[in-house]
């Protein structure tokens, strides 16, 4: 007689792989032309804060342009309150495409269809037997929740912060003993990149992982004195420690995360 994991597994092999990557193609692709032709065109202006990472974005797109390099990495570098891997990613695209309202925030629409194939191979790394499956559901919802496809047309933190934290769900469900330790340098950078996306995720994500991991050690702190956790922790502190190599950023970084006016993203000169 079946059980009914054993029945659910042979659906699922009856399904062919191609059918669910498929249908969040398709599905990502009418969400998308939807957010675009309802949100974003018809957006009008921007607000003060969506102009204020478009503006940051538009002054690293002329350096760019210009050629600058020394400028781009200076403003760059001093990028406190709002980090920088969002303007990087604004700069990158109004040197490409122009510099409209649109481009910004297709941004941030192109990085929201990106999460759909993040969370699907978070599920597949999940679970073998039903990794689709639940890759799927999660995506779907993903792709379908009223708070979150507002942001998809927005010029807003939010949507990259959450497919930088997305992807560095991926990277931690494909960890276990039989990896190489160095592989947990992977994991380090992605929170290092979440924190330099989003600051509030950055921390929240790294007291998340570091209790699991201690939840993993069954809460004896000496056992994450591994090869792994080096990795991990080297990872994390040396981009870290170059990031606060100008030390008044740290008290600007403190400042911003007990949610200080805006006026205070950048560092002092």
């Amino acid at each position: 007689m079946q059980t009914t994991e054993s029945v659910q597994v042979a659906a699922d092999t009856a399904t062919p792989r191609w059918l669910l990557p498929l249908a969040l193609l398709l599905l990502a692709a009418v969400v998308g032309w939807l957010i675009y032709t309802r949100v974003i065109q018809p957006a009008g202006m921007m607000g003060w804060d969506q102009a204020g990472h478009a503006l940051r974005g538009l002054v690293l797109a002329q350096e760019i342009e210009d050629r600058d390099g020394v400028g781009l990495l200076y403003d760059i570098y001093r990028q406190v309150y709002w980090p920088p891997v969002h303007t990087v990613a604004l700069a990158g695209a109004f040197a490409t495409f122009g510099h409209s309202i649109a481009v910004a925030r297709t941004v941030s629409l192109v990085l929201f269809l990106f999460g759909t194939a993040v969370l699907y191979g978070c599920g597949l790394r999940m679970q073998r037997s039903r990794g689709a499956f639940i890759g799927f559901v999660a995506a779907v919802l993903y792709l379908t929740a009223p708070a979150l496809t507002p942001y998809a047309g927005q010029v807003m933190l939010e949507i990259p912060a959450l497919i930088a934290m997305y992807f560095t769900v991926w990277i931690f469900f494909g960890l276990d003993e039989s990896r190489a330790p160095w592989h947990y340098s992977g994991l380090g950078l992605a929170i290092v990149l979440t924190y330099l996306t989003k600051l509030n995720y950055g921390v929240l994500l790294l007291l998340v992982v570091g209790l699991e991991l201690l939840i993993e050690a069954r809460f004896r702190p000496l056992a994450l004195f591994n090869r792994r956790m080096l990795y991990l922790t080297l990872a994390i502190v040396i981009p870290l420690a170059l990031w606060f190599a100008y030390p008044p950023k740290l008290w600007r970084t403190w400042e911003a995360l007990i949610n200080q006016p805006c006026l205070l993203y950048t560092s002092p000169s």
